[in-house]
């Protein structure tokens, strides 16, 4: 359906509501397949919601495993970006939603520490 849309001329930038565009929404279901095609369409890794998380960060906090977190990894988001409520990096969300499957192993935990 989304290959679809954006081949109708659908804008994957536009947000939402709580200000979630595609990928934002496409990380906190875990959609893999979905995260790949909007990023291989361009659309930015580092975009933020309307509380200023990135993809990155609602995947530290929220989800539940190694990915999508390692996987966005690949494309080098900004590591040090805070959001703008908390002024939480992506390793401080997942520090602090407990989310310890987030790391996805000791080379991901420690991308992340090198901030």
């Amino acid at each position: 359906m989304v290959m679809l849309l954006l081949k109708c001329g659908a804008d994957p930038s536009l947000i939402d509501g709580e200000g979630f565009s595609s990928i934002h929404l496409a990380v906190l279901f875990q959609h893999m397949p979905i995260i790949a095609y909007l990023i291989s369409k361009g659309q930015n890794i580092d975009t933020t919601d309307f509380n200023g998380q990135t993809p990155l960060m609602l995947s530290a906090q929220k989800a539940v495993g190694p990915e999508p977190t390692r996987f966005l990894l690949k494309f080098n988001p900004a590591l040090s970006a805070v959001d703008n409520v908390q002024k939480n990096t992506a390793l401080h969300w997942a520090i602090t939603s407990g989310n310890t499957s987030a790391g996805g192993g000791q080379e991901v935990t420690a991308k992340l520490f090198l901030v």
